[in-house]
């Protein structure tokens, strides 16, 4: 992401260009798990922002042939991760399923793959992520107004 930006500054890659936001979202989501296991909730929450900032800004790359392949298979990652990577750690208790970490993980991953079912069309997985995302956002704001 620093080289990225870097390489903004100086005119040498666009920052609304394809592999800029996919470098953005990829490295975002490793960002937000390393952030998590390391408890640093407010930090997970921003790079849960910043990957779907990135997502939105990388969408009209999925049309270009060479690019939106690449870029679905990486948002499905990344959504996946942000499911599964909580999941496995409540699994070994070192979280629950009331943690922010817990809950923003969920909240960003399952809205990531709600976005990509929709884009597919894909109606079952619309419903199935969409209430997923919709429960974890429910978590997270009650466990922000206790």
């Amino acid at each position: 992401m620093l080289a990225c930006f870097l390489l903004a500054q100086v005119d040498r890659v666009n920052p609304a260009g394809h592999r800029y936001l996919v470098t953005n979202l990829v490295g975002s989501g490793a960002m937000r798990v390393t952030a998590a296991t390391a408890g640093e909730w407010g930090f997970v929450f921003l790079e849960g922002i910043w990957a779907l900032v990135s997502a939105w800004g990388s969408a009209p790359a999925w049309a270009h042939p060479a690019g939106g392949a690449l870029m679905a298979l990486a948002l499905q990652f990344v959504g996946a991760l942000g499911i599964l990577v909580p999941f496995a750690l409540m699994q070994f208790r070192r979280t629950t399923a009331h943690s922010w970490l817990y809950l923003s993980l969920n909240s960003a991953g399952s809205v990531i793959l709600t976005w990509l079912a929709l884009t597919e069309s894909q109606w079952g997985f619309v419903l199935l992520q969409g209430v997923w995302a919709l429960a974890a956002l429910v978590g997270l704001v009650r466990r922000a107004t206790r």
